[in-house]
């Protein structure tokens, strides 16, 4: 039976449709990219839609459906049926779930499912206005034959949703759920015609083709698309100021100026292990102040918990019971909080995709503000400026281009070809964290040895390195790897806030984390006694009421001490120990009618005890308060100091970058007309030339390509086999740059010796490399100790550069060296 479209559109119709929408799921309006999208359907056309998290996708599906429906409407030409295919269980539940509380009948078939053959039949049977498939059901015998079989089911479907369209890419394999490849066969058993709704908030132009010639649709198929930049989001890289095992950077998320858990604001802390999540709830449990009840505001999640408590978490995200949530990717795609305002990954996601879909689930409400935040390491964020050099050499030296629109973006951010190379990489979570991971398509095939990326990996491996180590607007990256320039965007009022940590530093003020032993990292509650002193107070009191008793009531035998000082009397004070200095301040934490008459005993009983317990809060109060002090006059100090260190830095690189060699410093012989030879001065060579670039790993290329690259000595396969730590003088240039890398000149000159020492491993001792490593080495120690001396850095009269000074002075003409250095070199051995 082949599906009849709308024939024409009947305008008020529409406009009924977009008002019972709005009226049931409580909006204002419906978007434009809504409307298109479901007048599409109704007009029997396939259509892609690619719309941001939060950005109403799910509201097309049912706009055809409320072209003809309403809730409550009986008439029977009036039934017609959306047909779901989804990726997640509890999604699809959910979504029903809540549905039927708006009075529209839907089912979802799942495993879960109590009774699926009556629930098929019930749908068959055109019970239901929606219904929830994954793919494997909708293939299985009993789908076919109970739903797809009947005419009631046939004759009313209007739509086939694939929501998560991605996923018939991503999944669709051999190995993981490949039934999503299979989808074709369930759209030649529905009717012919019946038109396509794909969905997806990460829908990648560069696996559209392959996922229409899959689904059996036209090329031009059509395409709904909106940008998915999170302008109402506040976009962060955070170098972790402690190991990541202490989880002490944690610390900043606890305002001092909370007084209720409704303080804390409601945030998803993204890690990559099930173990670092648990270890995550527990910090925040151990730490947070005493205005928040841990247990109450902090649970992790992920796929190994049961599904009951799946469920309770996910109703406790939904109230705002819970402020914090350590999750792995099992809290994922498709679940509607409305409420998170913050999204914290800790540690470097698999891939630039798997960071933009987390950042996605922070602030679905595009009027509201929200911030996220990725933390990484010192030596992640170095290395992750060496993979970028790496690439980016690789690039260039194979000549590949980015067919994209043209940058003006000073740090040459490659532009994506109309999306044709973007999202490579559909989040997948470590191998035992992803609810619903594809295995990765290519595994390393050694150890240590590099991954073979193919394309589109590789891409998004260089836009991800790239948003990590830019100095520009994080969001610059963002949309030019989604094209973002190029789609239409959200009729929505954004509310007015900071862009990102680079184009709003003075928003992203992070205090500084200084752990003074194990109770910094948690202060308890005012006043409490400690469990040793509670017990060591306990005792000295149950001691002194029976003191009393044994003076005050010698020859009695029924008195006991509970009488004079009541357990529970006694326990409070134990608790409060602290507190009771005097009979006043012991009667304001406990009502004792004897205490005017004993008072004094207990109080003296408590202060011999404390003697053995001293405040660590007070000791600690005073620590801080001399602590800020230090830390205004370091921040002073290093200033200052950062200054002379800048100095010295630019200094050396300069000195070592204007090494050339001699204009004379050979010579080419050539014929002239008259038979005699005419000398022909020699260009000069910059001696760091080598050093400026990592040399590039891909050996797959023509001897006509090498020959067109500037440099020939580029081109070594077998470097990163040797070396273990490459690094360049753009890398140290880099470096440098930042505030918090090269704190010391020991450092800095541990990397420049790091670099020549590298070189020297990988060439022979008469090569010329290897005697430029040697030449550039002893310039840049005789200048690092001349500016190191010329601006009093500590530590300047250690260096060896001390040495070669004198040594270089003993000559008469300093010139010498470089004469002898260059005879050495007359020949150029060929490099290993």
């Amino acid at each position: 039976m082949p599906f009849t479209p709308v024939a024409v559109l009947d305008p008020e119709r529409l406009k009924i449709a977009a008002e019972r929408l709005c009226r049931v799921f409580g909006i204002e309006s419906l978007h434009p990219h809504q409307e298109e999208a479901g007048q599409n359907i109704l007009k029997g056309i396939s259509t892609l839609l690619d719309v941001p998290t939060g950005g109403g996708k799910t509201l097309a599906f049912w706009y055809a459906l409320f072209y003809h429906w309403e809730p409550g409407n009986t008439e029977k030409d009036c039934q017609k049926i959306v047909l779901v295919v989804g990726p997640l269980v509890a999604l699809m539940e959910e979504q029903a779930k809540g549905l039927n509380a708006k009075g529209i009948p839907a089912i979802a078939i799942t495993s879960n499912s109590p009774n699926i053959e009556q629930s098929l039949t019930d749908l068959g049977q055109n019970k239901y206005r929606v219904g929830f498939v994954g793919p494997e059901m909708a293939l299985s015998t009993q789908f076919h034959e109970k739903v797809l079989n009947q005419v009631e089911f046939t004759r009313n479907i209007i739509c086939l949703v694939i929501d998560e369209l991605h996923c018939v890419w991503e999944w669709g394999n051999d190995d993981f759920r490949p039934e999503y490849r299979q989808i074709v066969q369930l759209l030649a058993r529905l009717p012919t015609g019946l038109p396509i709704l794909g969905a997806s908030a990460t829908v990648p132009y560069h696996v559209i083709k392959d996922i229409l010639a899959n689904l059996g649709l036209p090329a031009d198929c059509a395409r709904v698309e909106v940008s998915n930049e999170k302008l109402n989001v506040f976009l962060s890289v955070r170098i972790l100021q402690h190991e990541p095992e202490s989880f002490a950077d944690l610390l900043v998320l606890f305002s001092d100026e909370a007084e209720g858990p409704e303080d804390f604001l409601q945030t998803l802390i993204y890690a990559n292990g099930r173990q670092e999540v648990e270890k995550i709830q527990d910090f925040l449990r151990d730490n947070a102040p005493s205005s928040v009840d841990g247990k109450k505001a902090f649970e992790f999640y992920h796929r190994h918990i049961d599904e009951d408590q799946k469920e309770n978490i996910q109703t406790r995200i939904k109230s705002g019971e819970l402020r914090g949530v350590p999750t792995t990717d099992a809290l994922a795609q498709g679940m509607d909080f409305q409420t998170i305002m913050r999204v914290l990954m800790w540690m470097k996601p698999r891939s630039f995709l798997s960071l933009v879909q987390k950042i996605g689930r922070c602030v679905r409400d595009m009027r509201l503000r929200g911030e996220t935040a990725l933390y990484i390491t010192k030596a992640m964020y170095t290395r992750c400026c060496a993979e970028l050099e790496i690439l980016r050499t690789e690039k260039e030296a194979a000549g590949k281009e980015d067919s994209a629109a043209g940058s003006d973006d000073e740090e040459n951010l490659e532009e994506p070809p109309d999306r044709d190379l973007a999202l490579a990489l559909q989040n997948m979570s470590d191998e035992e964290e992803e609810v619903a991971a594809a295995p990765a398509k290519r595994q390393r095939k050694g150890k240590g040895k590099p991954k073979n990326l193919s394309p589109m990996e590789e891409r998004d491996q260089r836009y991800f390195l790239e948003y990590i180590t830019t100095t520009k607007c994080r969001r610059l990256v963002w949309n030019r790897y989604f094209g973002n320039q190029r789609k239409k965007r959200l009729n929505i009022s954004v509310p007015v806030g900071p862009c990102c940590d680079n184009c709003n530093p003075e928003a992203f003020g992070v205090p500084t984390i200084a752990l003074v032993g194990e109770r910094k990292l948690k202060t308890g509650r005012k006043g409490l006694s400690s469990p040793e002193l509670e017990s060591a107070v306990r005792k000295k009191l149950e001691a002194v009421r029976e003191q009393i008793v044994a003076s005050e009531y010698p020859n009695q035998h029924f008195l006991t001490g509970n009488a004079i000082l009541t357990d529970d009397v006694l326990d409070t004070l134990a608790k409060r120990a602290r507190l009771v200095t005097s009979i006043d301040t012991l009667q304001q934490q406990a009502r004792w009618i004897h205490a005017s008459r004993y008072g004094d005993r207990v109080v003296t009983a408590i202060q011999e005890v404390l003697v053995d317990f001293p405040d660590l809060a007070a000791v600690e109060r005073e620590t801080q308060t001399a602590e800020r002090a230090q830390k205004i006059l370091d921040v002073a100090a290093f200033k200052e100091l950062r200054s002379r260190l800048v100095s010295v830095f630019e200094g050396c690189y300069n000195t070592v970058f204007a090494e050339m060699e001699e204009d004379s410093a050979g010579v080419d012989s050539a014929p002239t007309t008259a038979g005699r030879k005419r000398k022909k001065i020699k260009e000069p060579r910059r001696r760091c030339q080598i050093f400026l670039k990592l040399p590039r790993r891909d050996v797959r290329t023509s001897i006509f390509r090498i020959m067109r690259c500037s440099i020939l000595s580029q081109v070594w396969p077998d470097y990163y086999e040797l070396i273990k730590e490459p690094i360049s003088m753009t890398n140290i240039k880099t470096l440098s740059e930042k505030t918090t890398h090269y704190t010391t000149i020991d450092e800095y000159r541990a990397d420049w010796h790091l670099m020549f020492n590298n070189a020297r491993q990988y060439n022979v001792e008469s090569s010329q490399v290897y005697q430029d490593a040697v030449y550039l080495q002893e310039i840049f120690d005789s200048k690092l100790y001349a500016l190191s001396t010329e601006h009093k850095l500590p530590g300047h009269e250690l260096l060896p550069g001390a040495y070669f000074v004198l040594h270089m002075a003993s000559h008469s003409n300093v010139k010498l060296n470089q004469i002898t250095y260059r005879l050495r070199r007359e020949h150029k051995p060929r490099l290993l």
